[in-house]
Formats: C-alpha cells, sequence, structure tokens
C-alpha cells in the first residue's frame, strides 16, 4: 500500500525515502510546524487485525522507547495507521546513510580513522541496547542502517525487528535480516547479542576492506559460506591494516558465538588497543623507514579516531540562543522541562519591599532632622514626606515584581541532552551537557546540584559555567524534585542499566497507549 499524501497524526507524508525488505520509509512534514521533518517507517506484511497483535507490537515499541543514546536514531513516536499499519516515527538524518557515503567512494573505502570512529559510535549504541533489561537486539545490522547527523556522528537506525530478550541469552525466531551480515545461527533462527557483534564485524569488514566478507547469489548459499567458509583476512585486502585490527575483526567473525568477544565493549577494546604492545622493542628485528612510518601513521589514526568518537563537544541541541529564543516563542518541546524563579505573588511581594523600606527611611530622616520642630507642624510634613515615598517605592516595587512576573525571572530547562541555567536576560550561567557529565549528585544542605564534569580542552574562565555546584533553589518545583528529574534524564543518556520487567505492567502499557493516542 503506497500512503504518499496521507496524513499520519500531524505529519503529511511528502515523499518515499527508501524501500526495504521490512517496510518502507517516507519523509513527511509537520503540518503546522512546517520546518520540522521527520522519517516515517510503515512496516510491511504486520498487519494487526486482534488486540493481542496490537498488543505484542505496542510492547515491543515501548521497550524501543526506552532506547535514548547520542548514537541512536531516536523513536518520536509510533502508532498503527487506519487501524491496521503499524508505523514508527523517527527522527529525519539529512546526511544520509553509510551505504550511500561508501558508494559515493570511487574505492568503496573510508579514510581509516573515520572507518573506526563509525565502528566505535555504532559499537558504543549496540552495547547500550543490549545492557537494557531486558536486552534488546538489532538483528539488522548494515551500512544502510547506519545514518549521520547533522554533526557527523553515526546514529544507529532501524529497530522495526528487533526483538527482546527476556532471561535466556539466546532466542528463537523466525531468521530474518539482511543475508550479508547474518550470523550463522541466525540463518537457523537463533538470535543472541552475539548476532549484532557479529554483523557489525561484518560491517567492520566491508569498512577496513572495501568489500563484504562474503557474497553468494541467494539465501541458502550465503548461509553455507557464512557457516562454513572463512573470510579473506582483511590484511590481504588492505596491507595498511594494523595485525590487532584484523585479529578483532576476525574474532567478531568466528563461527561459534562463544569464540567471539565477551561483548562489544570488548571489540571495541580490542579494535583500539595501542599498536606499540604489538611491537617487540626488545627485539633486533629492523623495521623500514617505510614500515615505522606506516605503524606510526596507523597509530595516529587510531589516537584521532578515540579521540573524535569520545571526546566532548556541546551539542547542536544545547546550542543556548537556539534554546532560549524557543523558550522565548513558547515553542518548547515535550521533552523538555522550564523551571522559573517567578511566583504569583512577586508583584505584590515587590510592592510591599519596595514601599517598606522608603517608608523607615522617611521615619528615621524626620526623626534626625526634624526633631528640633513644634509639635504641631511636625506631623503634617512628616505626613506628606512619608506618603510621597511609599508611594515611590511602591511603584518602584511593583514594576519590579510586574516585571518579573512577567518573565524576567531564572530560567532552568531540563533537555534529553543536559540543561541549561538562564539569567532572566538570556545568559547562559551553566551549560551542561551528560555528555561530558562524570558524575551528577544532590547536595540537600545548600539545595544544589554537585556537578562534575571532564573539561580537560576547555578554557580556564568558562568551566565553572560548564560545570557546578548549581543553586536550583527558588524556583517553581522543589529542588529535590528537580533534582530527579535531573538525574533520571542522566542515567537514561548515559545508558546506566535500568532494571525494567521483561513484561509491561498493565498501567504502563495503558499510559503508553493513551500518550500516543494509540487504541
Amino acid at each position: 500500500m503506497i500512503f504518499l499524501g496521507q496524513q499520519f497524526g500531524n505529519y503529511h507524508v511528502e515523499r518515499e525515502l527508501d524501500h526495504g525488505g521490512f517496510g518502507t520509509v517516507y519523509l513527511a512534514r509537520h503540518t503546522l510546524l512546517t520546518d520540522r521533518l521527520v522519517a516515517i517507517k510503515v512496516l510491511h506484511d504486520v498487519h494487526l487485525q486482534t488486540p493481542a497483535e496490537r498488543d505484542a507490537f505496542l510492547q515491543e515499541a515501548w521497550f524501543l522507547d526506552q532506547l535514548k543514546h547520542p548514537y541512536i536514531l531516536p523513536l518520536l513516536d509510533v502508532g498503527i495507521h487506519e487501524g491496521t499499519f503499524p508505523y514508527l516515527m523517527m527522527e529525519y538524518a539529512a546526511s544520509g546513510s553509510l551505504r550511500k557515503r561508501l558508494n559515493s567512494q570511487s574505492s568503496h573505502l573510508l579514510p581509516f580513522d573515520e572507518s573506526l570512529t563509525i565502528l566505535l559510535q555504532i559499537g558504543q549504541a549496540l552495547q547500550y541496547a543490549h545492557q537494557q533489561t531486558p536486552a534488546i537486539i538489532h538483528r539488522d545490522l548494515k551500512p544502510d542502517n547506519i545514518l549521520f547527523n547533522q554533526r557527523g556522528e553515526a546514529l544507529l537506525a532501524d529497530f522495526g525487528i528487533a526483538t527482546v530478550l527476556s532471561t535466556a541469552s539466546i532466542r528463537y525466531t523466525n531468521p530474518v535480516g539482511t543475508v550479508a551480515y547474518m550470523a550463522p545461527e541466525q540463518f537457523l533462527g537463533q538470535v543472541s547479542r552475539e548476532c549484532d557483534q557479529y554483523a557489525l564485524g561484518c560491517v567492520a569488514y566491508e569498512l577496513l576492506t572495501g568489500q563484504r566478507p562474503f557474497t553468494a547469489p541467494n539465501f541458502i548459499a550465503m548461509g553455507v559460506k557464512h557457516a562454513n567458509e572463512e573470510p579473506i583476512p582483511p590484511r590481504q585486502c588492505n596491507p595498511n591494516l594494523p595485525a590487532h585490527v584484523e585479529d578483532a575483526v576476525l574474532k567478531a567473525l568466528a563461527k561459534q558465538r562463544e569464540d567471539r568477544h565477551a561483548d562489544v565493549a570488548a571489540f571495541l577494546a580490542v579494535l583500539q588497543r595501542p599498536l606499540v604492545s604489538h611491537i617487540n622493542l626488545h627485539s633486533r628485528t629492523e623495521f623500514s623507514r617505510d614500515q615505522l612510518r606506516s605503524h606510526l601513521l596507523s597509530l595516529l589514526s587510531l589516537r584521532i579516531a578515540s579521540l573524535k568518537a569520545s571526546s566532548y563537544q556541546v551539542p547542536e541541541e544545547l546550542d543556548p540562543k537556539a534554546v532560549w529564543a524557543r523558550i522565548q516563542r513558547h515553542d518548547v518541546p515535550s521533552t523538555w522541562h522550564v523551571f522559573q524563579t517567578t511566583s504569583a505573588g512577586a508583584g505584590c511581594m515587590g510592592a510591599i519591599i519596595g514601599g517598606f523600606v522608603p517608608f523607615a527611611l522617611a521615619c528615621l530622616v524626620v526623626q534626625l532632622i526634624f526633631g528640633s520642630l513644634s509639635s504641631d507642624s511636625i506631623p503634617s510634613f512628616v505626613g506628606i514626606v512619608v506618603f510621597s515615598l511609599t508611594g515611590i517605592g511602591m511603584i518602584l516595587g511593583g514594576g519590579w515584581g510586574k516585571r518579573s512576573a512577567s518573565g524576567e525571572a531564572n530560567k532552568l530547562t531540563l533537555m534529553p541532552d543536559g540543561f541549561i541555567y538562564f539569567s532572566p536576560q538570556g545568559v547562559p550561567r551553566h551549560i551542561i551537557s551528560y555528555k561530558a557529565v562524570e558524575d551528577i549528585r544532590f547536595d540537600s544542605i545548600k539545595q544544589s546540584l554537585v556537578v562534575t564534569t571532564s573539561w580537560s580542552g576547555a578554557p580556564k574562565d568558562d568551566r565553572k559555567r560548564l560545570g557546578g555546584p548549581i543553586d536550583i533553589r527558588g524556583f517553581n518545583a522543589a529542588p529535590r524534585i528537580i533534582a530527579q528529574r535531573v538525574e533520571r534524564a542522566y542515567t537514561s543518556f548515559k545508558g546506566l542499566p535500568t532494571f525494567l520487567p521483561p513484561q509491561i505492567p498493565a498501567k504502563g502499557l495503558a499510559r503508553f497507549k493513551a500518550r500516543n493516542n494509540l487504541p
């Protein structure tokens, strides 16, 4: 079925972006916020006719909704179009896919440091998904499902056929995936974390050699090759590869899943292993100048790639000017929480304070200066002075209160990637990105957030603005409530283990349906 021109919620489908074995991806534009684009994937051959089928799809979608990671393409919404066709709504990655990038290269070979950066970023995303409770297995990792955002970062996309492991390390299901990147056991319907590691190994092989590990004309022939044939050693295709990189890739491509790396994190660790450890500095072997130059360049490329994958840069979503502008025009996404120090009685309080101070001063001045006047003349004069000063004070105080109530207040804006503390004039006092945060804790005595960041490259004058402690008193929410929101967002962003039940509680599923307007 073709969905061009149809409406999915507030989004109007404009054109088809891609078509695969499991669904068609469309570009859609928001009908009111016309600059907002999303990608909508409508799943093929999945027609949800019964309540049980719909609940099963929503349960899978609920688990996918928990995946919040900087290198995973965000899932924005899910739904069932016309009560039958399930769809996933995702962020639109305008920079295209890794497949498109490889096809644009005449040799289908990217620079080594760029390839390693992509593998590290996607590997981190996979490891995060595998660490969920229950674990989420992608099942269809390939260059087509690796997209790039505007900052050039790799994003793992298309969890449309992902499966969930509740307790066992293996799950039996239909043998689905893309045959060039499927593990031998996946052809038999076995799904595990090691299947994703094998697929990442296939992607690594293709990135580092310019060709796939195996090619065959059909599903059965490809399965036989994956199960029985050894791939050509990567260094025979690309002699410039370090030996330990070849070893890491071949181990990830082991035929038996127990012979692969312990997990994806272990695979990434071996990929980043310094080359120096593989050179016996005490041997009498003489290296030619070209060999030494090749080793040093490879080591430098590894270091650059590692830094690119882990170094901190303020995300575009935390740009203070853009965030402040959205707050001013009241265009705040549902994932943000904006707290401010304004209270409803600010105008009244300002008037009282502004009036009481000049009244007290007037009494003091009259007592000191006019103490020698007669008792008949003092009261009328004092009354005029006190009335005038009090009136001026109330006007000034009321004006201050009015300005405060109208929005000139400190604002604390919490977002999925971090938070910004603004002054009333929109000046960012603190810019905290969870990517740079090493630890966040709540100081209950000082009612403040103590933030520890890794800012080795930051200018010294900026480190206070980019860290803590941060006083969170006086906002329109209790400090402990604000701290809990920050802690939950930080834990989700960092991918720290979350202990979710293997099944969605009935209330949780009901809330999930209501929030997404689903039947």
